[in-house]
């Protein structure tokens, strides 16, 4: 007897590698926004470090950083190229069709996890994999956060005004940080566990690539919502605020000035 459990990403495109290569792209935006946090907490407990970010060499070497996530990500999803002809990709091309009226003949990416009553171990060596470096990810992400916190708690050089705006930016983040989270890596998270626990997933499979498709769109509109010089330029964009006027001083005012002698 079949036993099939299959957590599949599929796109009408022709090619395994265009497949992966979309897989990965999206796990990118939250290897960025742990540079972001970086920038954040050094903005807070060590200023001077902040001119690494102007210098190139150090701007090659963080950018490894989201680079080598992605080409994992891409490696990690190549590596389940499912060929079309395999008894567990029709079975997951039937419920397609059923649920959404869509047949994909090719790029499907399928976690075969149980077949015959068989274990796939490599499966699960790629499901450990994952959850590594999603956690790894998070974890980066919830230090630094929780870091930079407690700096703008305990710094006295902070002027109360630099202080809020030092809150709002790290509110900003974690908003921003927020959209990925809920878009990408906790759809990204049940589609991989679920079926391999055999646990429903509530809901998200059917709405899987509407979240991944809103998710550039929603993440720009945090950061407009969060910072109030955005909120002003879209408002003023759409007509709902009128530029302010600068008045000009007359040229005849007179001026006075006081010498205080020592």
């Amino acid at each position: 007897m079949t036993n099939t459990f299959g957590a599949a990403l599929s796109v009408p495109w022709p090619s395994h590698e265009l497949t992966s290569s979309y897989f990965s792209f999206y796990t990118i935006p939250f290897a960025l926004m742990n540079i972001h946090f970086l920038y954040r907490y050094w903005s807070v407990a060590q200023p001077t470090r902040l001119e690494l970010f102007s210098r190139p060499q150090f701007v090659a070497l963080i950018s490894l950083y989201p680079i080598t996530q992605g080409v994992s990500w891409f490696f990690i999803a190549f590596s389940m190229r499912t060929d079309s002809a395999e008894i567990s990709v029709q079975e997951v091309k039937a419920v397609c069709l059923d649920s959404f009226n869509v047949s994909i003949d090719e790029g499907w990416l399928l976690m075969d996890n149980w077949r015959n009553g068989q274990l796939n171990v490599w499966v699960v060596q790629i499901i450990l994999i994952m959850i590594v470096i999603m956690f790894g990810s998070f974890s980066v992400a919830t230090w630094l956060v929780a870091s930079t916190y407690q700096d703008i708690l305990k710094a006295t050089t902070l002027s109360p005004k630099h202080r809020t705006i030092q809150y709002t930016l790290l509110a900003a983040v974690c908003a921003q940080t927020f959209v990925p989270v809920v878009c990408v890596y906790i759809p990204y998270f049940l589609a991989i566990v679920c079926p391999f626990l055999s646990i429903p997933m509530f809901g998200v499979a059917l709405h899987f690539l509407a979240l991944l498709s809103i998710f550039p769109a929603w993440d720009a509109l945090v950061i407009i919502v969060m910072i109030k010089d955005y909120r002003i330029g879209l408002a003023r964009a759409v007509g709902l605020r009128k530029k302010e006027k600068v008045q000009l001083l007359n040229l005849n005012t007179q001026f006075t000035s006081a010498v205080i002698s020592t």
